[in-house]
């Protein structure tokens, strides 16, 4: 009985429904990762297609002392968090394609790397929703 609780969680045979939810899980992180990595990509398109047009909007809708090299910081900052965000759902869809290919080949390596990769994911999911508090926070002092 000593045995069977030493064992490692990955040698643990799952049954056919726990591979379906891995699998479905696999499926829409792969979804969600590439849409937002599309969307991504087409923000920072316009951006640096309409960034002169959007360094004069931003300067004119913060005309209360706001020159252009200010907007352009502003702007820099956008594309910043753009990519910030493109690498935060790279891991999302390493997670997916390390679950999907540990489900297949039936490896507890993969499979325990794409548990590493998420909790990664995980990780800077907590470290933005954390200072996304403490920007709210900051707008009530």
């Amino acid at each position: 009985m000593d045995q069977q609780q030493e064992s490692s969680l990955f040698d643990i045979q799952m049954d056919v429904d726990a591979q379906t939810s891995l699998l479905s899980i696999s499926k829409w992180a792969k979804f969600v990762a590439i849409t937002g990595i599309i969307i991504g990509a087409i923000v920072l398109i316009l951006a640096s297609a309409y960034g002169p047009q959007i360094i004069q909007a931003f300067t004119s809708l913060f005309s209360i002392g706001m020159n252009q090299e200010e907007a352009g910081m502003l702007i820099a900052i956008l594309v910043i968090a753009v990519l910030m965000v493109s690498f935060w759902l790279y891991f999302l869809l390493r997670t997916s394609s390390l679950l999907n290919r540990g489900l297949e080949s039936r490896s507890s390596a993969q499979l325990a790397a794409g548990f590493r990769s998420m909790r990664v994911y995980f990780v800077i999911s907590f470290i933005m929703s954390l200072l996304s508090i403490l920007s709210a926070l900051s707008d009530l002092i």
